[in-house]
C-alpha cells in the first residue's frame, strides 16, 4: 500500500511557486516527489481541458487526463526505486510512465490536494 508524507513547512513553497518535497513510500522504499498544490486555479484550468478530477480517482481509463495532471503537480524526485531496486531518474517521459499507475496518480493528487488545503489554512491566518 502506498502512504504519503508531507515534509514541507509552512511557507517553504507553499506561498511561492516552488515545489516542495512530498514522502511516499512504497512496499520497496521510500521516494520524495517535488510537487505543487493542487489549487482552485489548476482545477478551473482541467475544467477548461475538459479532465474530470473525480473520474481520475475513479476509473483506470484516464491515461491522458493524469498525465497533465502530473505534468502540473510533479516537478521532480528523489530516491525513487522501481520493484528490483533500480533507481528511476525524473524524466518527463519516466513521469509520464507513472500516470499509468492509477493507484499512484490518486496518491499524488491526494497530496497536492493536501497542499493546497495547507496553504489556503494558512493564507486564511494571515
Amino acid at each position: 500500500m502506498l502512504q504519503k508524507k508531507a515534509l514541507f513547512d509552512v511557507g517553504e513553497g507553499l506561498f511561492s511557486d516552488t515545489p516542495v518535497p512530498v514522502e511516499i513510500e512504497f512496499t520497496h522504499g521510500k521516494a520524495i516527489f517535488d510537487m505543487k498544490p493542487l489549487t482552485s486555479e489548476l482545477g478551473v484550468k482541467f475544467e477548461e481541458e475538459n479532465i474530470d478530477l473525480t473520474a481520475i480517482k475513479t476509473s483506470k481509463e484516464a491515461g491522458e487526463a493524469s498525465r497533465r495532471i502530473l505534468e502540473e503537480i510533479v516537478f521532480g524526485w528523489e530516491t525513487l526505486k522501481d520493484s528490483g531496486g533500480k533507481d528511476i531518474p525524473y524524466t518527463t517521459a519516466n513521469r509520464d510512465k507513472l500516470s499509468t499507475s492509477h493507484q499512484l496518480v490518486v496518491l499524488l493528487i491526494s497530496a497536492a490536494t493536501d497542499l493546497a488545503s495547507t496553504k489556503r489554512k494558512e493564507e486564511e491566518k494571515n
